[in-house]
């Protein structure tokens, strides 16, 4: 090759890396920055009539960032016998929107007893359990998460908890008292 035809190669070759350098600059540049992190463990567990549901979220944040959450929320769920597979349906719901400072505790109540009765959706639940979702930043990020054992405990909280007729025959005669 002569010494021209050297020089065209490698001014092209700087030409186009000049070029990619400009095209993956600004995809590099909007990952820098402050971001939060956090963990969410839900835990569940029935006391009586009520389905009791605890989220705590805690900070794993490094750096300058500051987590925030700036929405939750939880729905309870069922799975029927009736219906194979993971197929769950709701019996409750409840969220918040605004600005929660990390760490952060929630904890709400969902009674299985209507009218003096356990309620007709959960005659045939053969499982309770908890879909959560908690949105915090910065950036806005999301983490959804069901009941599960919180690692932070010694103790060892069921992930779901199981129904048998004979468990439900219970709940019913407890909602029937006064």
């Amino acid at each position: 090759m002569n010494k021209s035809k050297r020089n065209i190669a490698a001014a092209l070759a700087v030409a186009l890396g000049l070029s990619l350098a400009l095209i993956t600059a600004p995809v590099s540049a909007a990952k820098q920055g402050p971001r939060a992190s956090v963990s969410v463990a839900t835990t569940c567990s029935l006391d009586g009539t009520d389905f009791i549901v605890n989220v705590a979220v805690r900070d794993k944040t490094s750096g300058d960032a500051v987590a925030e959450v700036s929405a939750w929320e939880i729905r309870a769920v069922y799975k029927d016998r009736g219906a194979p597979g993971n197929t769950s349906y709701d019996f409750g719901s409840v969220s918040e929107t605004g600005s929660e400072s990390v760490p952060f505790m929630v904890s709400r109540t969902f009674s299985l007893c209507d009218n003096g009765a356990l309620r007709d959706d959960l005659d045939e639940a053969r499982a309770l359990n908890a879909e959560v979702s908690v949105t915090y930043g910065p950036p806005s990020r999301t983490v959804n998460n069901r009941c599960s054992d919180d690692p932070t405990t010694g103790e060892v909280e069921p992930a779901g908890i199981k129904l048998s007729p004979a468990d439900l025959d219970a709940i019913d005669a407890l909602c029937m008292l006064p």
